[in-house]
Formats: C-alpha cells, structure tokens, sequence
C-alpha cells in the first residue's frame, strides 16, 4: 500500500484491495481512512464505552461526511472537543480530540473548545496553551443533536449563534 500524501490518507492513497473493502464495509466513511477509523473504533465499543481520538478535522466539514456526522448526532454523544487547528504537531492538517459515547444520551451537555482564531492559521503550543487556561472559545452544546436543521452542525457558541462546522 503506497499513501502518496500522508497524513491525509484518501481515495487516491489506497491500493485497490484496500479501496474496495472499505467501498463494501464502510459505505459513510469510505473516502478518507481516519473517519474509517472513527466508524470502526465506535463499531468495537461496548453499548455504553467511549472512543476517544486525535484526528484531522476533515470530517466536520466536508459534506462527503455529512452521513457520519449525522450518524454521531443522532446514534452516539458527543462528549467533547478540542478542534486545535493547525500547529500542535508543527506545520500540520489541523487537529482535533474528541471523546465519544456509543450510546445517545439525550440532552448530554457536550464541551467544545476551538483554540485557533483563523483556520489556516499556525499557532504555537505555547499560544495554545494560553488560549486553553484564558477559556478562549468554550462552547457547550445541550442536547446537540436537537440544535436545529442544520445537518452540518458540530458546535455552537453561547450567544452567538453556529459557529464552525
């Protein structure tokens, strides 16, 4: 298997047989290995554990991922976020680290934190880190999947209305 652009690892970075199982096994996430992982990890969770992961943040705003992020709304809890953007680890894709319940739990308020002011941007750990204990871009979500018609939602801001995906 050759990944031609790591650490992204779409279609065009998988051989052909690993192409056509996920095609076959994995119908929502099939485009990009990490939301592979995502479907496959919360799958091997017992009805009520959690998966926690870092991922890049493809999946909370392509609409090639709608179907999973509506799957995380409407079937599991999201439990936490901390959308990173870019630098934690040097020049990368953006980051984020999210803990995920299995089961739905209705009305579960749900922690969000954006640490970055402008997508694209670098910042530093230390900036980051500053922004972290400043409780820079805190956001709770009660009950996320009941926040309106918007199929692309992942967080809101208190006051302020969506924000992000």
């Amino acid at each position: 298997m050759v990944c031609t652009n790591p650490p992204y690892m779409g279609r065009n970075g998988m051989g052909s047989k690993l192409s056509e199982y996920v095609k076959k096994n994995y119908p929502d996430t099939k485009l990009d290995m990490s939301t592979v992982f995502m479907e496959k990890t919360l799958d091997m969770c017992s009805p009520h554990g959690m998966m926690a992961m870092i991922n890049i943040p493809v999946w909370m705003s392509k609409s090639s991922f709608e179907q999973l992020r509506l799957i995380i709304l409407n079937r599991h809890t999201l439990i936490n976020m901390l959308h990173f953007g870019r630098g934690v680890f040097g020049s990368d894709f953006g980051t984020t680290a999210f803990v995920i319940n299995k089961s739905l739990i209705n009305d579960y308020a749900s922690v969000f934190r954006q640490l970055y002011d402008q997508i694209g941007n670098v910042d530093s750990l230390k900036q980051k880190e500053k922004w972290f204990f400043e409780n820079k871009g805190h956001f709770i979500v009660q009950g996320g999947k009941k926040q309106g018609p918007e199929k692309e939602r992942a967080y809101c801001q208190a006051n302020e209305g969506v924000h992000g995906v």
